[in-house]
């Protein structure tokens, strides 16, 4: 019986790099009465199917064989064009059919169809590079780059690389130990999927930081693999240690940054650290090495290394301003410590601190002169506030530093603000809030007072101070020792020039104040001679209210609340001291303070 039949009906082999590879089909006829014409063609098949670039010619193949009688086969030829790309194993198909005569009697001939498949099998491998995250340990700012194949990775592989400058501000060759740039072969074992080029590190010595670089990889099949513009990157400085709240007095010294480390992990480069304190008034620095110190500005700045800007830093000492707050209260200086490398990476710290608690004081003394302030402990005059022309006094606490402007409460020896009550006796000491704002001579020459206010109920006190320092809280009301007060209407009101309740109402203006704790005590006396205490404020942050004026001239009536507060400017403040035949030298310095 006769048969046609392809020998194989499965064929899968490689393609090759170039050139064609031959998939060959064998059909065989057996036992064929006569000579066969077979005609055959090439076909996608499903799944990843070819495409007509993967043969030669570009088109699909096809042809025609004969078969010869008896038994003979013949070969279909099916030519495959190599190359490099990295594809799946791609899928064909062979058909091949003839035709038979149609027995006697029949007028149409039978067509008989035989089928083969192919599968072209991928031979190349790809390759990839990329950078690989967080490339710069602190310790040795080695970049690494993952070169990746795909495909055929049967076999083991050894690629070149080599590395060059690039980017705005490229790498030299003299940013590596060997004096050259790193260059070398990367070998991949058989079945391996990756592999790593480090570029840097402990081999090729530190790069410098903000420098680019390129490095370039030689594929197997020619290509280059290439990461360009690989700019080492600029790390921050870290400044470790800080501690805050760290005690004191203001009779010793501290070195608040003696356990403080500053480290670039970027080496080589140069630091600039500056240390500022929160407030030039509470101190001053000292022990200083190389560097500069402003101490109007309370900063100092040194640069260098690491360790060099670390050993400067370490050295500091502090000493705290005397007289900035009662004896047993304290002062909290913040510091605010900024480094910079020389690329402009900036890192700040504000976490440490110093808190000094006063253990000197200054005791007030009236005298026939005026007012001593002696330092509590020394005994040294610390400042002398004489008498005006007119017999008055006045007192500014901000010259001798008796208190600082920041003191959180009115609470200091002495001074009970839960004992306050008002002329009807009522309790408004148990109001929280009270804020002490200065000791002025409010009564008279010969006494002074501390002065409060009440942001909570926007009402100001005023507390007397006997000359034995102690205060009678029971004795309150118009001719007591203690007096909680407040404003009168403005007499502008009752003229028509100012609107009740309107911006320019001075009342409307005090307690607006007094509510947001903007005014700071300057001094107190009958300054023109008139019969009546001028008590001077002066508003710590006057752009809150959008106005000019920035200080208070209140006029107190005899009962201790204020008849009118006088809002000044600078220039209108000055000419009314002038006119009032007040010497330049009382209240040139309130120009500048606070």
């Amino acid at each position: 019986m006769s048969a046609i039949a392809f020998q194989s009906t499965a064929l899968a082999q490689q393609e090759a790099n170039a050139g064609t590879t031959r998939f060959r089909f064998t059909i065989a006829g057996t036992a064929l009465a006569s000579a066969q014409n077979l005609f055959w063609s090439v076909s996608p098949a499903s799944g990843d199917p070819v495409d007509v670039a993967d043969f030669a010619g570009g088109a699909f193949p096809s042809g025609t064989l004969t078969l010869p009688s008896g038994d003979s086969s013949s070969n279909i030829d099916v030519l495959v064009s190599g190359d490099t790309l990295v594809e799946a194993d791609e899928g064909f198909q062979v058909l091949a059919y003839y035709f038979t005569p149609p027995p006697a009697g029949l007028i149409h001939s039978t067509t008989t169809y035989l089928y083969a498949s192919g599968i072209i099998l991928n031979d190349d491998t790809g390759y990839s590079i990329a950078r690989l995250p967080d490339p710069f340990p602190s310790a040795t700012n080695a970049a690494r780059f993952i070169v990746t194949r795909a495909g055929d990775i049967s076999r083991s592989a050894s690629l070149a690389f080599a590395v060059s400058g690039a980017g705005a501000t490229p790498a030299l060759a003299a940013d590596f130990a060997t004096g050259l740039f790193p260059a070398g072969s990367l070998s991949f074992a058989a079945g391996a999927v990756s592999a790593i080029i480090t570029v840097g590190g402990s081999d090729n010595a530190l790069l410098s930081a903000g420098k680019g670089f390129a490095i370039a990889v030689n594929a197997p099949d020619g290509s280059v693999l290439a990461s360009s513009n690989n700019a080492v990157p600029n790390t921050p400085v870290t400044i470790a240690g800080a501690i805050a709240r760290q005690p004191t007095t203001d009779a010793s010294s501290i070195r608040p940054f003696a356990g403080l480390t500053i480290v670039d992990p970027d080496q080589g480069q140069t630091q600039t650290v500056s240390v500022t304190m929160s407030s030039a008034l509470d101190g001053i620095f000292s022990n200083l090495g190389a560097g500069t110190y402003d101490a109007a500005g309370g900063r100092y700045a040194v640069s260098g290394t690491s360790v060099a800007v670390t050993t400067a830093v370490n050295a500091i000492t502090f000493t705290p301003k005397i007289h900035a707050a009662l004896i047993g209260d304290a002062v909290t200086t913040r510091f605010t410590i900024r480094a910079t490398d020389s690329l402009g990476a900036a890192t700040a710290d504000a976490s440490t601190s110093v808190v000094a608690t006063a253990a000197h004081t200054a005791n007030a003394l009236i005298t026939a002169a005026g007012i001593e302030i002696r330092d509590g402990l020394t005994g040294d005059v610390v400042s002398t506030l004489p008498r005006l022309a007119n017999g008055s006094m006045q007192f500014v606490y901000s010259d001798a530093r008796l208190y600082g402007a920041d003191l959180p409460s009115a609470v200091s020896r002495g001074l009970d603000p839960a004992q306050l009550r008002d002329y009807g006796g009522n309790d408004l000491g148990a109001v929280d809030g009270w804020l002490f704002k200065g000791l002025a001579a409010v009564r008279s020459a010969s006494a002074l007072s501390y002065v409060l206010v009440n942001p909570t109920n926007g009402r100001w006190a005023e507390v007397g101070v006997k000359s034995d320092g102690s205060i009678n809280f029971a004795n309150y009301g118009a001719n007591g020792d203690t007096r909680v007060v407040g404003i009168y209407d403005d007499p502008l009101i009752a003229l028509g020039v100012v609107a009740k309740g309107g911006q320019f109402d001075s009342q409307v203006r005090f307690l607006d104040d007094i509510r947001n704790d903007r005014l700071a005590v300057l001094g107190a006396a009958d300054y023109d001679n008139n019969g009546f205490v001028d008590l001077f404020f002066k508003q710590t942050n006057h752009s809150a209210d959008h106005h000019d004026d920035v200080y208070l001239r209140a006029i107190l009536h005899l009962d201790g609340n204020i008849q009118y507060a006088n809002y000044m400017t600078a220039t209108q403040f000055t000419n009314w001291m002038t006119q009032a035949g007040t010497p330049a030298s009382v209240y040139n310095n309130w120009l500048t303070q606070l």
